[in-house]
């Protein structure tokens, strides 16, 4: 059987979550899919339920120790069939059951297309519902920019990828904690590869649940995190910056940034 797309989820300690994204993945139209679970060495029994409910359907697998989403994802990728990856986060869902079929399409109809998003939803705590719809410039030299700058241009669990970028570029790099979707998508740009946003919202980003996300929360480790990953990025893509100012001056100024908030965090713990 040709399998269109291989969706891949990683999940930690999200028992309760994790089937919402695992039923709204199954539920898509007009696609064939592979399901691919990655458990990240839960310790609430989450790949033993997972097993015994989806095991049927769904490939499920477990990291040998707690890694983190990098290492995860890289995993559920060396058993990924299909000629597409799609991401999405254990506590995310797909709302638009023709998702993968639309970006499908796109990047059927488009070869040089390596990355697609969409737009989404976030689900935020105070149960208010925030529409993300950024918008990628079509001018080359400023959609890499954008990229170069930041996340929040594409986001993860709207991502489809093509096989052969995902390849190219080596799946994620796993010295990231922070930032892995961000520093995959870049270096896919980066490797010469067409990234495009679809204007339709297909996907709810779920916050609400107060619960901390595989990307950790802002505290005094993340930040260390969050600033080893922004400086990593520079030292990666240096040169490329040079040719980039704006992109330089933003990156610089969120390191800057980084570093006045941990002095803050530890600052405050001395006292």
């Amino acid at each position: 059987m040709n399998i269109d797309v291989s969706v891949i989820i990683c999940t930690f300690n999200r028992r309760n979550l994790v089937p919402r994204a695992i039923e709204s993945v199954l539920s898509q139209e007009d696609v064939k899919l592979q399901v691919v679970v990655v458990d990240d060495c839960s310790v609430d029994g989450t790949f033993e339920f997972l097993k015994e409910q989806y095991g049927h359907k769904v490939s499920i697998i477990k990291t040998l120790r707690n890694s983190g989403v990098s290492t995860s994802t890289n995993l559920g990728s060396r058993i990924a069939i299909g000629k597409f990856i799609a991401l999405l986060g254990d506590d995310d869902y797909w709302e638009d059951r023709r998702k993968l079929a639309k970006q499908l399409n796109k990047m059927r109809k488009t070869p040089s297309l390596g990355l697609t998003g969409t737009w989404w939803t976030e689900l935020r705590i105070d149960n208010q519902r925030l529409v993300k719809n950024p918008k990628l410039h079509k001018n080359r030299y400023l959609m890499i920019e954008k990229l170069l700058m930041g996340g929040g241009v594409v986001c993860g669990s709207t991502a489809l990828i093509s096989r052969r970028a995902w390849d190219s570029v080596n799946g994620m790099d796993e010295r990231h904690v922070k930032g892995t979707d961000s520093d995959l998508f870049r270096r896919i740009a980066l490797a010469g590869y067409g990234v495009e946003v679809i204007n339709e919202l297909t996907t709810i980003v779920d916050v609400s649940h107060g619960l901390m996300r595989m990307t950790p929360a802002e505290n005094i480790s993340s930040l260390k995190r969050s600033l080893n990953a922004n400086t990593r990025v520079l030292k990666k893509h240096w040169l490329i910056y040079l040719i980039y100012p704006r992109a330089l001056a933003m990156r610089v100024r969120k390191i800057v940034l980084l570093i006045i908030k941990l002095l803050i965090k530890i600052i405050k713990q001395i006292i």
